[in-house]
């Protein structure tokens, strides 16, 4: 498969999720948010052979207009690389808890005037506990995603929504149905590991996780394979982005299992790999 190169823009967002870690990183003031965008464009006019995802922090909140029109340039190169064929396809990631109509909406024409929409995954995040810590933030974002998908109809858009505690409760309770509000939002639902730093507030044990996939499958047969073989993929992300003046390279460490040692950090009462057991989990629904 083809790598993906991941570029974090900034640490900044207005939102102050509950589980967001990159509130507790420096965050970077204007000349570094232009400085940054600047060099991942030089970044990403030397890539090919790659896909492409752009994520902050939260990349489109700025009321800035210079900072806006410097994004916006971002995007244009990167739907240039596309249409030269050197770009495979081009993630973007985005809250959408704001007015959407000064960058995005933009960004979206002009990938939709470029034949582009079917190459471009869109993400947003749908988690009730730690995202929507306000009334208005859960209205935004419904508001928002109703308007995009009315433009766009045959725009991929991937919800996803962290395994945390009280999102595992939900699912095993049967409070949340990923096929009621998949089909409510035509969207797709991906469900992602909480990866814990700091304090474990929101984890999930491992046997609480492992249930929840389960669940999920007995729910619709064949997910729980499919889902795990996603993880189960080889496939290289190069995590980068702007810190003193320079593009550095983040990505995290490898642990003896060959996967991100970020995979060890997603259970409340265990260091085990996610991934890992994503193997286990497809052995057994398999069997």
């Amino acid at each position: 498969m083809l790598p993906i190169h991941e570029f974090i823009l900034w640490n900044n967002c207005s939102n102050n999720c509950k589980f967001c870690w990159q509130k507790l990183e420096k965050q970077q003031t204007y000349e570094e948010q232009l400085n940054s965008i600047i060099l991942i464009a030089r970044a990403v006019e030397k890539l090919k052979d790659t896909h492409v995802l752009f994520v902050g922090g939260e990349i489109f909140d700025s009321k800035d207009s210079v900072l806006n029109k410097a994004l916006i340039k971002l995007f244009e190169l990167t739907l240039d690389k596309m249409q030269k064929g050197e770009i495979e396809l081009l993630y973007i990631n985005t809250n959408i808890l704001y007015d959407i109509n000064t960058v995005l909406l933009p960004i979206l024409k002009k990938i939709y005037d470029n034949n582009m929409l079917h190459r471009v995954h869109f993400t947003t995040s749908g988690d009730n506990y730690g995202r929507f810590n306000k009334v208005n933030n859960r209205d935004s974002f419904y508001a928002n995603l109703k308007q995009i998908r009315s433009f766009y109809t045959n725009l991929p858009i991937y919800v996803n929504i962290i395994l945390t505690n009280n999102f595992c409760d939900d699912v095993l309770s049967n409070k949340f149905n990923i096929l009621e509000y998949e089909k409510t939002l035509n969207v797709k639902v991906n469900t992602i590991p909480y990866i814990k730093f700091g304090k474990v507030i929101h984890a999930p044990t491992r046997q609480k996780v492992w249930d929840t996939i389960l669940h999920l499958n007995e729910q619709m047969p064949g997910y729980g394979v499919k889902y795990c073989n996603n993880f189960l993929l080889n496939q290289n992300i190069v995590l980068q982005k702007y810190y003193q003046g320079n593009i550095i390279n983040i990505s995290s460490n490898k642990s003896v299992c060959k996967h991100s040692e970020n995979f060890k950090r997603c259970y409340a009462d265990s260091d085990e790999c996610f991934v890992c057991d994503c193997a286990k989990l497809k052995a057994l629904m398999e069997g």
